[in-house]
């Protein structure tokens, strides 16, 4: 990544694999501990799969889970040479954890939801997820944006609208957040 004067970006220089100085001076993009061009160290590197977790991978987790408490996820991860701490921690929190609440809501759950919207505002997802256990905040949100929000307009949708939609999705394509704009309360 050089520009037409010859030098090297910054960025461009920490985001290679050449960025990684090993003692010898070869380049390295392997899961050794480095030296950044930059002269920071960093840590060993820890590739992710992308792809799906298997139902080994999952009781894996389950008992190191177990094991540490569910608290040191960096120890937890040690476990698969694949996955990061926070793979390992969202897989548990989102997916796994027995405790999660997954299915219908309550009447009371949709109550503590549209209180503590009033009180933190529709941001603080995990702020809010705290006072209903087994929730977490995209649970929350979720409900939120798609049931209890005052300002949905669950109406049949007009001509208009249809019309505004269709001219804004010729513009933008599918930005849902962006064509969003052009419809308030859709």
């Amino acid at each position: 990544m050089t520009s037409d004067k010859g030098r090297t970006s910054k960025k461009a220089a920490e985001g290679s694999p050449s960025a990684l100085a090993v003692p010898d001076g070869r380049a390295s993009s392997g899961p050794q501990k480095g030296r950044l061009s930059n002269g920071r160290t960093t840590g060993p590197a820890r590739r992710s799969t992308k792809g799906n977790w298997t139902l080994e991978e999952d009781d894996i987790l389950r008992k190191a889970v177990e094991i540490h408490n569910g608290k040191n996820w960096k120890k937890i991860a040690e476990c698969f040479p694949d996955r990061t701490d926070v793979q390992c921690l969202h897989r548990w929190q989102k997916v796994l954890n027995p405790e999660l609440v997954k299915g219908p809501w309550s009447k009371e759950e949709d109550d503590v939801i549209i209180q503590m919207v009033k009180k933190y505002g529709p941001t603080k997802w995990s702020t809010i997820a705290q006072a209903l256990p087994g929730r977490i905040g995209k649970q929350c949100r979720e409900r939120w944006h798609n049931h209890l929000n005052p300002g949905i307009n669950k109406d049949a949708w007009t001509q208009e609208e249809e019309i505004r939609l269709i001219q804004a999705h010729h513009i933008y394509g599918n930005k849902w957040a962006e064509l969003s704009k052009f419809l308030p309360g859709r």
